[in-house]
């Protein structure tokens, strides 16, 4: 009798343990491309890998895919209409098509989204989740999140196989994700990170790649107590933590600030202190001029996307000592970014109701609130905090401020031969003397991590801190290095190679034939019937500036550059030369160098 009661104790209590196995069995699910984070860069690599026949895994830690972006694709008062293509380009001429077909072709909306460059924050969540539903070969998982853990990294044979998530407050409900290649598009660099890749996450010193620019150059002017200053105390820290507000002076859009939970007038009294003192004069400029608790840029219904003029308004302006951000876990990062939330609302609410404020910098400040119809379900406030500078992966090729100003030889930034896009950016002198523009091309090797196969890094790139802040201060680089990303995905697969052995002229002939610009040539725009022919003749470096000038003859001077470039003989250039176009002379020499012998080409 007793050995009966003994064995059905033990099979009741095998039966609990199956039943807690089975209720913690963590579903498998398979993709060929596993993307990290529904940033501009993961959207877009995911549209260009299901447009090419990839299933696409698209995880983010929220449930609001789309709304990661940024009001403004170009932060200059003229942006470079003709200087955008492929997804990035869609997504331009979708915006500029919903403020003609919702207000009309004369009207203000429609003037004030600029072509397209500028717009509301919810109308860039709605086009770019209607363009990830246009495709069959996507799946969202959201909310689910990813700890930068490398026990959440399946490997075999030196390759990665799965990455393990889990549901964005419920950790105990996980899934593992299969894939053939996975992508991180995640500012922190989380998913990098879990694979093991080394990294960047400080700003080296100028002398380290002799980077001259950044000390005179800076993304918002240098003032006495400017944001630029915390850089030497928090060189992590720089200008990347902070929320992006959208602000309105409409009141039928207006959300007054009100007092936040938790309220503390002390801890917002160093504003006052500021303001008084003369280092902050007012509460918002539209020209990033010194002297601004914000700086914002005009977009339609009159909205204004702000961004910190001051310290104050950075995680800087926090009472906390702050480790390196990026290296925190999710919990610590998610605290932090309440703390921000809570300090940005007291802090505007004691701008523009404190005595202790002067009364015409209170004046101006409450004209202003957050626009409500924004982020609904957040009350106005935006859903994520912005940290421009996380982890930076050490891959094939280290982007610098080099690669972002002219070569004393020529007229333009140097050209990649491994280019898979062409962008531009703007940066702010520090000494107020104009905006610095140059056009840049990004290599594949940015994207690549040295020791880490079958992992394409859009968002974490290989850079310094500082041709970092080229790199990022673009919504059209992030998209662009995301759709050449999830492109070279595809073709790795459907060619059976891992990322590290893939043919990058394989992929920037695809990239060409996808209308994207690889090089930027102004006078051959996408679409025109000579692109690929100057594409590819621009990326041989065989165009020294800008111009094409397709239907040009060819001078003498340029027949001595051209031989040196590809190492054909100048007489055989100058006979095939003669009274031809350069259209023709670069056709002719392109046929030219696809015969010849790899190993004799310069």
């Amino acid at each position: 009798m007793r050995n009966y009661f003994l064995s059905g104790l033990l099979c009741c209590l095998l039966l609990k343990v199956s039943n807690c196995v089975a209720k913690h069995k963590i579903k498998e699910k398979s993709f060929d491309l596993v993307i990290w984070t529904a940033s501009p860069a993961g959207i877009s690599a995911a549209i260009s890998a299901s447009a090419s026949g990839l299933q696409v895994a698209l995880v983010d830690r929220n449930d609001h895919p789309g709304s990661r972006i940024p009001s403004v694709a170009a932060q200059a008062d003229s942006p470079d209409q003709f200087f955008s293509s492929g997804i990035f380009l869609r997504f331009r001429l979708a915006v500029m098509a919903y403020y003609e077909k919702k207000y009309g072709s004369g009207s203000a909306q429609k003037k004030a989204c600029t072509g397209g460059f500028r717009f509301e924050p919810h109308v860039a969540e709605k086009i770019l989740r209607k363009m990830l539903d246009e495709q069959d070969n996507i799946h969202i998982f959201s909310p689910y999140e990813l700890d930068a853990d490398e026990k959440n990294v399946e490997w075999k044979n030196g390759l990665p196989q799965a990455v393990i998530i889990r549901k964005t407050g419920n950790p105990e409900r996980q899934i593992r994700l299969k894939g053939k290649i996975f992508l991180d598009a995640g500012e922190e660099g989380d998913l990098a990170a879990a694979f093991g890749c080394r990294f960047r996450n400080h700003k080296e010193g100028a002398a380290e790649f002799g980077e001259e620019m950044p000390d005179k150059y800076g993304t918002i002017p240098e003032s006495g107590a400017g944001i630029n200053a915390i850089a030497a105390e928090h060189p992590w820290l720089s200008t990347g933590l902070h929320f992006q507000l959208c602000l309105t002076k409409n009141e039928d859009f207006r959300k007054s600030f009100r007092m936040p939970e938790g309220y503390n007038r002390n801890a917002y009294l160093r504003l006052a202190e500021e303001i008084r003192s003369g280092r902050i004069l007012h509460f918002i400029s539209a020209d990033n001029s010194p002297g601004s608790l914000l700086h914002s840029i005009y977009l339609p219904n009159e909205k204004r996307e702000v961004r910190p003029g001051h310290w104050l308004m950075t995680a800087r302006g926090l009472p906390d000592t702050l480790p390196d951000y990026a290296l925190q876990n999710l919990k610590w990062r998610d605290s932090l970014a309440e703390k921000l939330k809570l300090h940005y609302l007291g802090l505007l609410f004691f701008a523009q109701n404190d005595p202790a404020v002067p009364e015409n910098f209170r004046k101006e400040a409450a004209e202003y609130g957050l626009a409500k119809d924004e982020y609904r379900k957040n009350h106005g406030f935006p859903w994520y905090l912005r940290s421009v500078q996380g982890r930076r992966t050490e891959g094939k090729y280290l982007f610098t401020a080099h690669d972002g100003l002219p070569e004393k030889s020529q007229k333009r930034t140097p050209v990649h031969r491994q280019s898979v896009f062409a962008s531009r950016y703007f940066l702010k002198r520090a000494d107020s003397a104009g905006i610095l523009s140059h056009h840049i091309t990004l290599p594949f090797g940015i994207m690549v991590p040295q020791e880490r196969d079958n992992l394409i890094c859009a968002v974490p790139v290989s850079a310094s801190w500082r041709g970092n802040c080229i790199l990022r201060n673009e919504f059209s680089s992030l998209m662009g290095l995301g759709e050449a990303a999830g492109t070279a995905a595809a073709i790795a697969i459907r060619t059976g190679k891992t990322v590290h052995s893939l043919n990058v002229e394989f992929l920037q002939n695809q990239l060409i034939k996808n209308g994207i610009q690889l090089t930027y040539i102004p006078d051959i725009p996408v679409g025109h019937p000579d692109f690929d022919l100057f594409q590819k003749a621009g990326l041989l470096g065989w165009i020294p500036n800008n111009e094409a000038r397709p239907d040009a003859p060819v001078s003498q001077e340029e027949l001595i550059f051209l031989s040196g470039k590809t190492g054909f003989s100048l007489k055989e250039l100058s006979e095939a030369g003669k009274g031809i176009s350069r259209k023709n002379m670069f056709g002719f020499l392109l046929a030219k160098w696809n015969s010849a012998d790899i190993s004799k080409k310069p």
